[in-house]
């Protein structure tokens, strides 16, 4: 049971590093001064998350706590866009854009709640079904 929700948590982990640059895409209009908006460095922490939530999955295959990781990892994919946890550097910042009608806040962000509340219920499966497993 255990390894076929590592492998559903895999897929879902690549779903979620494709959704922001190619199946449902962030906005793609640079800021006036030519740089990028918020929610391309959104995208860009989504697919890395996307990525870290696939390696997890795989160490899932033997360390059941790894599922635990996932879920962390998911779950900061929709704090850090919508500002309750705030990711910064010099020059750039993560977030969404202000107009409620642009791709990030339409389309992008409410498919990566939904793939990031699937990775944290197979996440949970997976821990409680590792533990039980064990006994």
């Amino acid at each position: 049971m255990t390894r076929r929700l590592a492998v559903f948590e895999a897929f879902l982990g690549v779903l979620l590093a494709l959704t922001p640059f190619v199946l449902w895409p962030v906005c793609s209009m640079p800021k006036p001064d030519g740089g990028h908006m918020l929610c391309w460095y959104s995208g860009i922490l989504i697919t890395a998350i996307g990525v870290l939530v696939v390696l997890f999955s795989i160490l899932a295959w033997w360390k059941s706590w790894s599922f635990l990781l996932a879920a962390a990892a998911a779950l900061l994919a929709w704090l850090a866009p919508n500002d309750i946890i705030h990711i910064a550097g010099t020059g750039w910042a993560v977030g969404l854009c202000g107009m409620a009608n642009h791709a990030c806040r339409a389309v992008t962000m409410p498919v990566v709640g939904w793939i990031v509340l699937a990775i944290v219920l197979i996440g949970i499966a997976g821990l409680v079904s590792g533990f039980v497993g064990k006994r």
